[in-house]
């Protein structure tokens, strides 16, 4: 791996030392986030393989953030066992253990625009409509994230509704947090149902004490740099703040080129949201990673995009990591049905056996103690 690719890592160092201790056999927790397009929101590109490594290696420290949010038509009725929302990625960065949540009644979902972590959400005001998942042995807390009018009444259950708690307000009129009680510390599917009023979930942080390593996914398919540039960023930043990360990672720009955006507004962008970041908590880690090259034919290029998003990082003192560097320079060499078939039948998305591997590698290594 050229070392090309990276930029400041020594502003992970926090993050790289917590992993270094696990690795020795200290009881820590690492905890990170990453936030960004469907290049993170679809975490079987490769998130999902790196946050699998990483517990592997290092432990692991729960689920984490399991979002709610769907891209693809928004709204519907559906039916639990039978039709659901269309564009996946909702759910956690472990896909393989937790499967995307299931919905039941007249739900519809706002992609972005909302002070949540992933900047989105569900909601309803059907009756006995309801959210579940199911989620493995090990957790000892739930925290449900959510926003709405402040009429919600809910109630839930561990066991995929056959018994139910007492009814749970969710009195706050502004994106906050409520633990949910009782959690169980074996495998279980927990279910959200309304009662009356509004109903918002964002997300449940599923908790754990366990040493090792938690990767939240607050990702939303389809969006951009101005999308998360343009909710209420200091709300933003401390609900993502809430979920304690010691690193925070961004992927983003393959959706800003669709539109072409100027690379200056791009990195106003990026040092927006970033800086947010910093502000609410200078102790968190950030690192920016820039998506390689597609065959999309733009007026802006990613690496016009990854220069940008690299100059914020010089002026604000983040990692930067351009993973052109692994793909290579020219996309028609590396796209789908090429020998290499980095990219998948989009060519847009790096390809999950191939292309995505490469990035769940590099990023390991880029956070690993020894290189």
């Amino acid at each position: 791996m050229s070392l090309g690719a990276r930029y400041n890592i020594g502003a992970l160092a926090a993050t790289r030392a917590l992993l270094a201790a696990l690795d020795g056999g200290s009881s820590t927790r690492c905890v990170l986030a990453f936030m960004g397009d469907s290049w993170a929101h679809g975490d079987s590109y490769w998130l999902r393989q790196f946050t699998k490594t990483l517990q592997t290696k290092y432990g692991f420290g729960g689920i984490g953030y399991v979002g709610f949010q769907w891209f693809g038509a928004t709204s519907g009725t559906w039916v639990d066992g039978g039709s659901q929302p269309s564009g996946g990625g909702a759910g956690c960065s472990r896909g393989d253990l937790v499967a995307a949540p299931v919905f039941n009644g007249a739900w519809t979902s706002a992609n972005s625009g909302v002070n949540s972590p992933s900047i989105g959400n569900a909601y309803t005001t059907a009756e006995n409509a309801y959210v579940r998942f199911g989620f493995p042995a090990g957790h000892t807390g739930a925290d449900l994230y959510y926003g709405g009018d402040g009429t919600g009444i809910i109630d839930y259950s561990w066991d995929d509704g056959s018994n139910w708690s007492s009814p749970l307000a969710l009195e706050a009129a502004v994106p906050s947090l409520i633990a949910l009680e009782n959690v169980p510390s074996g495998a279980a599917s927990l279910r959200l149902r309304r009662v009356s009023g509004r109903f918002e979930p964002h997300g449940v942080n599923m908790k754990s004490t366990a040493s090792g390593v938690v990767v939240h996914k607050i990702a939303a398919s389809g969006s951009n740099t101005t999308m998360w540039s343009a909710v209420d960023l200091d709300v933003w930043a401390a609900q993502v703040d809430s979920l304690s990360p010691d690193m925070l990672a961004c992927i983003l720009g393959t959706n800003d080129q669709s539109g072409s955006l100027a690379a200056a507004t791009f990195g106003a962008n990026v040092a927006n949201v970033m800086g947010a970041i910093a502000t609410q908590n200078a102790d968190i880690e950030r690192l920016w990673i820039g998506p390689a090259e597609n065959t999309r034919d733009s007026a802006v290029t990613m690496a016009a995009y990854n220069a940008a998003a690299k100059a914020v990082a010089t002026s604000q003192g983040f990692a930067h990591y351009d993973l052109a560097v692994l793909f290579g320079p020219n996309p028609a060499e590396y796209a789908f049905g090429t020998d290499l078939g980095l990219l998948d039948a989009t060519n847009l998305h790096p390809a999950t056996a191939r292309g995505g591997v490469l990035i769940s590698n590099a990023i390991e290594r880029l956070l690993a103690p020894v290189h």
